[in-house]
């Protein structure tokens, strides 16, 4: 460890002398100090025996551009006022100097660190050498005994950084603006101009692990020095009293609720004894003898254990809302404009750490099959949970919000320009967090980073930019493989085609394959026109950037295989999208009752988008099941109703029936083709040659086959493997004695109208029947 304990005494003749006060630590009266010349720059050196090498001040080099070099294995340094810092790089420069009539010049490495009242400190590695003879009583330095001896490394240094042009190979935006336009920019903000010089030679990628191995050393110290905020799990016992604490003000005339008694199976009855004797010991719960019972349901968590989940609707219901605001999300994210560094904290349990007012603890009673009790933590459930929580969150952090840091519930964001300062920052917050004895989950935090995710957005030293995930439903979507494909995805692209200009025009060379005339063919043309129309989604003026002060609505849907979400706001008397979510179901989640996939979809899309929603008044969700209507009030839940029933609660919404046909942008992404269950086989891949193979098995197909296989086969299939040529010999075999065949081998058949339609789409190949010139039909035979 570096040492940087200054001495107490000065150097006569030379400079004021300052008071070792100065360095926020009482040594001595004085301290000496000499005027040396560093890279022809003058300078302050303080002469410190105590300083275990020889250091340059940060803001000094940063003053004077000087260049440094990272150093391989960073070093800790305790300075004189107790601060422990992170020593991460060095400069080498020539120092010139004079003792008496002796002058001397000499190159020195000097590591950079956070002095305050000197802008070099000689330690013992220069008096070493040199060797001066002191005056002890009047402070000065007489002469030196020793010429130096050649400069030696300190520290094994990393490759020098390379020039700033190479320090990234990102495409550059470029805006152009008229001169009216700069102007008027000028007189509000600093316009700063430069001039591009282009160049054909490559540009290197930077190297970032040596800055990244830095920041984690710094990421790690603070850890271990902070380590009681990041426990394993919350301490036993009541959180402290704090000026906050939750209240549940009911309207008038309220009487008290009282829920049904819920049976629960023999597993559940386990971890509800587990769960009352835990929460009992810990001080979390006591026994109720309250006029409140809301009723208890048990979910399974990812991890296949059990939670309890408290059914507060009714309690909810007569609860008067608590309109404390949550932060508007445009105003935090201004607040990082010049960051350069990030760490994000995420508070663990964050409810259970705040208690509930004595007096209403009664009202949070619940009931169980061993008993009533009540919460004397704040529960999950209940619906003015984020706002008691923000305003702790306010009231703890106040001192310190907008500065170097913003929060959001349980979100915590600290930033800084430079890395001194976030040591520093890092540390008031960990520091104030543990004085409180607040914990965060250390699984969720992220310390000393150059970027991060904060709000659905990217905060990097570059600024703020949207989180790519909000439109990778769009931008991941796959190239169409067929006429299916294509219906699909303009199906959603129609919805907005009043806002995308010449849609049509652009949408064509797609549109003509839905004519049954022409056989599909993937080109050039059309791979334009299904991304031009995928930009188009994701900029303006489809999609807009967020407002909070304008109306908002969500809309869902399912499918068989996926769900869906559009969250969009209203513009000038039009909706327009903000962002798109879908994901594929798991497949649990497909054996789900129809009404509660689209259920899901609404938990799923509100979840993702909470940042929006949590503190909107009222907004719709629209979805085409229409028995969703009436779920807010529906008596009884079932489990896994109930967990989504308390992940709802944060939210006020309505949910709003819409005819299927109007609900076409979920409905589309619901029905993502990298969802859809079954298997592509492209041609060329393994999985064509193995079909192909299997089906050159049977007599005068293989011709056709390979001719089919020259278009994407997609087989409805439970697995992954190949179909038997045993079982291909089966279905030619079938195939001649089925409806289908009959009437498609003699066209002059008479066909009723449900014929032509069942059969449109197909043809005969070499004794098989083949679907759109992809698929082969099976008979129930």
């Amino acid at each position: 460890m570096v040492s940087a304990t200054s001495v107490s005494t000065s150097v006569s003749g030379q400079l004021p002398n300052k008071p070792a006060s100065d360095f926020g630590t009482d040594f001595g009266t004085q301290l000496m100090y000499i005027q040396v010349s560093l890279s022809g720059r003058r300078a302050t050196a303080l002469i410190d025996s105590g300083a275990s090498d020889d250091l340059i001040s940060q803001s000094f080099v940063l003053q004077n551009n000087l260049n440094t070099q990272l150093l391989q294995n960073p070093i800790e340094c305790e300075l004189a006022d107790g601060r422990i810092v992170l020593v991460d790089s060095s400069i080498n420069s020539k120092l010139k100097f004079s003792v008496g009539t002796d002058t001397r010049s000499e190159s020195l490495q000097l590591a950079v660190a956070p002095l305050k009242h000197a802008d070099v400190i000689l330690g013992r590695p220069w008096l070493s050498r040199h060797n001066p003879d002191i005056d002890w009583t009047t402070g000065t330095l007489l002469k030196l005994r020793s010429k130096p001896d050649p400069p030696v490394q300190s520290w094994p240094l990393v490759t020098p950084r390379p020039p700033i042009i190479s320090s990234s190979t990102a495409p550059v935006k470029i805006s152009v603006v008229s001169r009216g336009a700069l102007a008027k920019l000028a007189r509000t903000e600093k316009v700063y101009v430069a001039f591009l010089q282009p160049t054909s030679s490559p540009v290197p990628d930077a190297p970032s692990s040596a800055d990244e191995e830095s920041l984690k050393k710094h990421a790690d110290a603070m850890f271990e020095r902070y380590s009681p905020v990041f426990p394993e799990k919350l301490p036993a016992g009541l959180p402290p009293d704090r000026r906050v604490q939750h209240r549940i003000d009911e309207h008038p005339d309220s009487a008290p609720v009282n829920g049904p008694l819920y049976r629960h199976s023999e597993r559940e009855l386990k971890a509800l004894r587990y769960f009352i004797e835990e929460e009992v010991d810990a001080g979390r719960i006591r026994p109720s003898a309250s006029p409140y019972a809301s009723p208890v349901l048990f979910v399974p968590k990812k991890d296949g254990s059990l939670r309890i989940c408290y059914d507060y609707r009714a309690l909810n219901k007569q609860t008067i809302k608590d309109r404390y605001p949550l932060p508007r999300i445009d105003d935090l994210l201004d607040r990082l404009r010049r960051a350069k560094y990030f760490s994000k904290i995420d508070l663990k349990s964050g409810y259970n750490q705040i208690q509930v007012l004595e007096d209403h603890v009664h009202k949070t009673a619940f009931k169980t099959r061993y008993g009533n009790y009540e919460c004397l933590v704040m529960p999950f459930g209940l619906c003015n949970a984020p706002g008691t929580f923000q305003r702790l969150m306010n009231d703890l952090f106040r001192p310190f919000l907008d500065r170097f840091v913003i929060v959001y519930l349980d979100d915590i964001l600290i930033f800084s320009e430079t890395l001194d300062d976030h040591k520093q920052h890092v540390g008031q917050i960990l520091k104030l967090l543990q004085d409180e004895q607040l914990y965060a989950a250390r699984q969720k935090c992220e310390l000393f980073k150059r970027s991060t995710e904060f709000l659905g957005h990217i905060v990097s030293g570059d600024g703020v930019s949207m989180d790519p995930k909000k439109t990778e439903s769009i931008d991941s979507w796959p190239t169409p493989t067929c006429v299916r494909d294509i219906q699909v995805f303009l199906g959603m692209a129609n919805f907005y085609r009043r806002f995308i200009k010449n849609f049509s025009t652009m949408a064509e060379p797609m549109t003509r394959f839905l004519t049954k005339s022409l056989p599909f063919a993937w080109g050039p043309e059309q791979d334009h026109s299904f991304s031009s129309l995928k930009q188009a989604f994701q900029s303006a003026p489809v999609r807009r950037i967020f407002r909070p002060e304008l109306p908002i609505r969500v809309s869902t849907d399912s499918s068989d295989f996926g769900i869906g979400g559009v969250l969009e706001q209203k513009f000038e008397h039009r909706w327009h999208p903000i962002a798109f979510e879908s994901r594929k179901l798991t497949p649990a989640e497909r054996n789900y009752p129809i009404r509660e996939k689209e259920l899901l979809a609404i938990v799923h899309c509100l979840t993702v988008w909470r940042l929006y929603l949590e503190d909107v008044e009222n907004f719709e969700v629209l979805t085409d099941h229409h028995s969703l209507q009436y779920f807010k009030t529906q008596k009884e839940l079932n489990k896994r109703q109930a967990r989504w029933q308390e992940l709802l609660c944060n939210f006020t919404y309505t949910i709003k029936y819409i005819p299927g046909p109007s609900n076409s942008v979920p409905d589309a992404l619901s029905r993502h083709p990298d969802y859809l269950n079954f298997v592509r086989l492209l041609p060329g891949t393994a999985a064509t040659s193995v079909l192909t193979s299997v089906l050159g098995n049977i007599t005068s197909v293989s011709t056709s086959v390979s001719e089919a296989a020259a278009s994407p086969i997609q087989m409805n299939t439970i697995g992954l493997s190949a179909p038997t040529s045993g079982f291909l010999g089966d279905i030619k075999s079938a195939t001649p004695l089925t409806t289908e065949f009959n009437l498609l081998s003699d066209p002059s058949k008479s066909r009723t109208r449900a014929q032509h339609n069942h059969l449109r789409g197909l043809k005969i190949q070499d004794g098989l029947i083949v679907k759109d010139g992809s698929r082969l039909f099976v008979p129930s035979e």
